[in-house]
């Protein structure tokens, strides 16, 4: 009998016989811990293309022609450094300002354009700080030379007077303005009297080369102040710089039968 009941005791207890006995009741839960450090930035993305509206430029091998010309006087800029991207493709602007990509991938473009700036030295246009822009994204399409024109502003409009640079004479009395330099004209400008057959002049039956109007002998000995005696820029652009030359007092020196009218 006692031994019974010392059975029936360990089977409640179910410790008697190396049996595993029920699961106590779980804990509490544990607290939150402390928040992490923020992770270090990633770093920046490239410049993205334009999204799924840009145009179909196709696929294969494409050309693009650079010319770059001054914001203010129109003139083509020389020597200067372009930067076609995606591929950072280099080419140099030549004298008529053009540079010439050759067998890019189609594709979508940015032109990265650099050249000295010019400043006013005492009375001389001198060469600045370098200048540059970036075009809008550009199509340059398969198959195709796409054209990209492009204009870079040289110099700070708000400390050189254009006007005051462009007259012949100051003052009353009127007397020779010290700016109105020959050497001023082609710092901005091009010096058309260097201009060549590739510029506009024509070979004649003989062989010999017809110049473009600057470039003939006789013009060119003369300047660019002979025949350009002033540039009214409140009135004019550069534009019609030619219009603004005193016919009577330059033409008609050596073409007596130059019409007035021209």
């Amino acid at each position: 009998m006692r031994v019974l009941v010392l059975l029936t005791v360990c089977a409640l207890l179910a410790g008697c016989d190396d049996s595993a006995g029920p699961a106590g009741p779980s804990g509490p839960a544990g607290g939150s811990g402390p928040p992490g450090q923020d992770g270090q930035p990633g770093a920046a993305g490239l410049q993205g293309q334009p999204g799924k509206d840009a145009p179909d430029t196709g696929t294969g091998p494409a050309n693009a022609a650079v010319h770059l010309v001054d914001m203010d006087s129109h003139a083509e800029i020389k020597a200067a450094t372009v930067i076609a991207n995606p591929g950072n493709v280099t080419a140099t602007t030549d004298a008529g300002g053009r540079a010439m990509f050759a067998n890019l991938p189609a594709g979508l473009y940015q032109f990265t354009v650099s050249a000295a700036g010019l400043k006013l030295s005492g009375t001389a246009m001198v060469a600045d700080v370098t200048r540059s822009m970036t075009s809008e994204w550009t199509p340059v399409y398969a198959g195709q030379t796409t054209v990209v024109e492009l204009k870079l502003r040289r110099f700070d409009r708000s400390t050189l007077n254009l006007v005051a640079l462009h007259a012949g004479t100051v003052g009353s009395p009127p007397v020779a303005n010290p700016l109105y330099l020959e050497a001023n004209c082609t710092a901005c400008h091009n010096d058309r009297k260097a201009e060549i057959v590739g510029d506009g002049g024509v070979l004649t039956s003989d062989g010999g080369v017809l110049r473009p109007y600057h470039a003939m002998t006789t013009h060119a000995s003369q300047g660019c102040l002979f025949c350009h005696g002033t540039v009214d820029l409140s009135t004019h652009s550069g534009a019609t710089i030619r219009k603004q030359v005193n016919v009577k007092a330059t033409c008609k020196v050596c073409h007596s039968a130059y019409p007035a009218s021209f």
